[in-house]
């Protein structure tokens, strides 16, 4: 999905640095005296470390506009969105849609800021919640990490303060997210995205919210297929944990585990499995 900025302003800037910084092997990124270098040098280090170099150029006059006061949350039907609109929804801010946002070369979230500056806004909220269900990696954060996404707003807002983006569930877990909702609310979520029914049951997304749902209380209206079963438990969390947690960091991994320490949540195959699925 191609991200198109019309006019000479400052979101044009980004997207193309943004874009470059998507070059194989190592880049030299040409960034404009007046574009925020301090951040364009933390992010292109932070995304590509060695490989990318800063080359600071004359300045292109281009800005964002000055930020207007608007509050604005950036919404959609998914859970961390619908736990949003309960705690800002007092503010009354201005709805925007993430259509058209991102492509291969702009990640969501990167995608999002920028538009949001672009409009003036001084705030805009988005539903980025916590991946690391049991504890954040020790070290540095990288690009690569569970929860590199509550990295990025932080040094954006550290190097954009008057057009900030922010999360209110940066602390929270997929079941702390369910067990917030009104009674009811879980029903009328978009679903994973790979079903007209909503929810597919054949993925991790459907898997995860599966039994961060059933550990709080709040069945959902779907099973799992015998594929995500034996894929995500039998040979996946189970080897993890007799693995000693070997392997890349893994975000439902890390909540079954939470689910199984919080709310003594034990995956039973006869009630959570569709058999019918696997047909």
């Amino acid at each position: 999905m191609e991200v198109t900025v019309a006019g000479p302003d400052l979101a044009g800037t980004y997207l193309g640095l943004r874009r470059t910084l998507t070059t194989p092997g190592p880049v030299v990124l040409e960034v404009p005296a007046d574009a925020n270098v301090p951040f364009w040098t933390w992010y292109a280090g932070w995304l590509r470390g060695g490989q990318a170099q800063i080359r600071v150029v004359p300045p292109a006059g281009a800005t964002f506009p000055a930020a207007t006061g608007e509050i604005a949350q950036w919404r959609s039907n998914g859970l961390a969105s619908a736990y949003t609109d309960l705690v800002v929804g007092h503010l009354s801010p201005t709805t925007l849609r993430h259509e058209g946002a991102a492509d291969d070369a702009v990640p969501l979230l990167f995608g999002l800021a920028v538009r949001s500056a672009r409009r003036g806004a001084s705030c805009a909220y988005v539903g980025v919640h916590r991946r690391a269900a049991l504890a954040p990696p020790a070290g540095p954060p990288g690009p690569a990490d569970l929860d590199a996404d509550l990295e990025f707003l932080a040094r954006w807002n550290e190097f954009h303060p008057t057009t900030q983006v922010r999360t209110v569930c940066a602390e929270l877990t997929r079941d702390q997210l369910v067990a917030a909702l009104p009674p009811g609310a879980e029903h009328q979520l978009e679903g994973c995205g790979r079903a007209a029914d909503a929810w597919c049951g054949d993925c991790a997304t459907c898997f995860d919210t599966y039994y961060a749902a059933k550990a709080v209380g709040r069945p959902m209206r779907f099973r799992l297929s015998p594929r995500i079963f034996a894929s995500r438990y039998d040979h996946g969390y189970r080897p993890w944990l007799t693995g000693e947690f070997a392997g890349p960091p893994d975000a439902g991994f890390q909540l079954l585990a939470r689910l199984a320490l919080t709310h003594g949540l034990r995956p039973d195959r006869t009630v959570d499995v569709d058999d019918a699925r696997a047909h």
